[in-house]
């Protein structure tokens, strides 16, 4: 009795675009993020922002910019490396916003801020070895310097970077997909971008450079597919991608995405079309709008082919009334389950209990999806006065204590 519904590919990126081609705010990465909507919007033969919009989202871009060439997460903040890398991505993705003037600054600043601090490969605050060189390797056209630039950490840097792309002995990154995916998409760059082997040698790859490089992708490209699942409702995924860091440093959204990316011109272009069927039927069924790579994502499945395009999902749908107790959990994959115990005892309906009571309540959450977060809202009894909350890994296990 359900009601059906057919949704083609093409349909639903045309209904996940509206609420990003404006941007939510002024801070440089909402900014592009619309831009970049307005540019799959025109795509999809739908209606993008006016061109006023679209010049106003400029000008506040460049009004993010400062004199060392680097962006500010807002105007009038000081550069940040993170912000203009990603700020680079979007503009690489999109099709490019920035001016070359803009981009040459943007990717000098980079180089010199990165090198500029001798602990660059203590990140916190600032970029990876692995992101710098990934973002970097999207603009190897653009002369690489190492004028001014400590000796010693030049050194360290070169020997840490050949050890990344080209390892002697072991791959590395073992069971690290989103790793493993940033470090091809780099080598690839590298190896056909103009300018890219000329940064692979200023980076301390010179003997065979290319030869080095093109080894050590199809090495990486070799294991990598071993791990793609196909998944229940259609499509292929990878269902560790971003493990032990989900949700934490690593977006499992940008991580299809790249990993589409890498695979669409590699030997499985079936499982990067795969990907992105993926990304739309679970887009359906999780809260990916928030996600920072969420346009990103969007971006990748619109350079599907026409067929992925042209696939329709079934949307069924249907209501019934019945007593309440009658009603039984729908089974979609998702449950919570709440219990109380005093000591090791667990409590049940209708038993008593006492002031005084140390009672525990644990929260037993099952999911057969790949979610990267899971947010609960567990009101308490009125009885109840909370003691301790404590939530995430303790002594062996994940949980969430009430007392």
């Amino acid at each position: 009795e359900a009601s059906v519904r057919e949704i083609p590919i093409r349909q639903m990126l045309a209904e996940a675009l509206p609420e990003k081609i404006e941007a939510r705010s002024n801070n440089v990465i909402d900014l592009a993020d619309a831009w970049y909507a307005n540019v799959l919007a025109e795509g999809l033969g739908m209606e993008p922002c006016p061109q006023s919009k679209k010049d106003e989202m400029l000008s506040k871009i460049r009004e993010c910019r400062n004199l060392d060439g680097g962006y500010g997460w807002f105007s009038t903040m000081y550069s940040s490396q993170a912000v203009t890398a990603a700020l680079l991505l979007r503009n690489r993705k999109s099709g490019g916003f920035l001016s070359a003037e803009e981009v040459g600054g943007a990717v000098k600043y980079l180089d010199s801020a990165f090198f500029g601090v001798k602990s660059h490969l203590i990140w916190c605050g600032m970029l990876s070895m692995e992101q710098y060189m990934y973002v970097r390797a999207m603009y190897a056209e653009i002369p690489f310097s190492v004028n001014g630039v400590n000796a010693d950490v030049m050194k360290e840097f070169r020997k840490d970077a050949k050890d990344y792309l080209v390892p002697a002995k072991e791959r590395g990154l073992n069971g690290r997909g989103y790793a493993k995916s940033r470090r091809l998409l780099t080598l690839r760059m590298l190896l056909h971008n103009p300018g890219g082997l000329e940064l692979a040698k200023s980076w301390g790859i010179s003997a065979s450079t290319s030869n080095r490089l093109a080894k050590s992708l199809r090495a990486d490209i070799e294991s990598i597919l071993q791990y793609a699942v196909e998944h229940k409702c259609g499509g292929w995924y990878y269902p560790n991608l971003v493990m032990p860091y989900r949700g934490l440093l690593d977006s499992e959204l940008e991580g299809h995405a790249m990993m589409c990316d890498l695979l669409e011109e590699s030997s499985a272009p079936q499982i990067a079309e795969g990907i992105r069927l993926s990304i739309m039927v679970q887009k359906e069924s999780q809260h990916w709008e928030s996600d920072p790579a969420y346009v990103e994502a969007l971006g990748c499945v619109y350079r599907g082919t026409e067929e992925t395009l042209s696939l329709k999902v079934l949307a069924l749908s249907g209501t019934t009334t019945l007593p309440f107790a009658e009603l039984k959990a729908s089974g979609n994959g998702f449950t919570v389950e709440r219990k109380y115990f005093i000591g090791e005892t667990e409590l049940k309906e209708g038993d008593p209990v006492h002031v005084g009571d140390r009672i525990r309540a644990e929260y037993r959450i099952w999911n057969e999806e790949n979610r990267s977060f899971v947010v609960l809202r567990a009101p308490r009894p009125a009885l109840l006065r909370p003691v301790q909350q404590l939530s995430g890994y303790q002594r062996g296990a994940y949980r969430s204590v009430l007392a």
